[in-house]
């Protein structure tokens, strides 16, 4: 067994697969759970996120009110959302969507806070890892070269 584990590329394949094996475990819960990890850092309040099947980052300036990093997690399952087109008041400056992924710039007038966000589909981080991991693992190793040794 540690024959198949000889050289690097059969090391980086299972790194690879344990990566998207958490990432597919992240997909599921992003189902049940909205999570959400918030750094402040001087003006500006870095942000990422996971939401139904989608991961994503930002940034939101001015920064809020707390300077500690705070980690926040809610059951969706046991929300009442109302519908926000009638609820925020969040304008929308510029917005790219397309197959899940999404990009774009929210401002909130009364505030004045601009949020800048990034948001892409777990399919889209675990087909390549999954992809990359098995052409790593089941790859054969090339032959190595026969070395001559001199008279």
């Amino acid at each position: 067994m540690r024959e198949f584990f000889i050289g690097w590329r059969r090391k980086a394949g299972c790194g690879a697969l344990l990566l998207a094996l958490i990432v597919a475990v992240a997909w599921a819960r992003s189902y049940i759970y909205c999570d959400e990890l918030t750094l402040p850092h001087g003006q500006v309040t870095y942000f990422a996120s996971s939401l139904q099947a989608r991961v994503g980052c930002g940034w939101q300036t001015p920064s809020h009110s707390s300077q500690l990093a705070e980690w926040h997690s809610f059951n969706m399952t046991r929300m009442n959302v109302l519908d926000t087109r009638e609820t925020c008041d969040l304008q929308v400056c510029w917005r790219w969507a397309g197959f899940r992924f999404e990009s774009g710039t929210l401002k909130h007038q009364a505030s004045r806070i601009e949020i800048e966000m990034w948001m892409v589909p777990y399919w889209s981080l675990v087909l390549p890892l999954t992809l990359i991991s098995g052409y790593l693992i089941l790859r054969q190793p090339s032959p190595s070269p026969v070395q001559r040794r001199g008279p």
